[in-house]
């Protein structure tokens, strides 16, 4: 399978997935040990991590998402 069939495949996925039901309180339970986070920047339709990554800095966490190659 190629790769533009896969990212297809996964935006219907990502379309279909009941992410009403996650919660930044699911999240903050299991991150209260943890220091170093390592998360993205929501686009289209992907998951809203920027409530949960305005929690983790209010916490004193270090955060790390990735920045794309723009010479590529």
């Amino acid at each position: 399978m190629d790769k533009s069939t896969l990212r297809q495949r996964f935006r219907r996925y990502r379309s279909n997935a009941p992410y009403h039901a996650l919660s930044i309180s699911d999240l903050e339970s299991k991150c209260k040990t943890i220091t170093h986070i390592a998360t993205y920047l929501p686009i289209q339709n992907e998951i809203d991590t920027i409530p949960f990554i305005e929690w983790a800095l209010s916490q004193s966490k270090h955060i790390y998402i990735p920045r794309p190659d723009a010479t590529g």
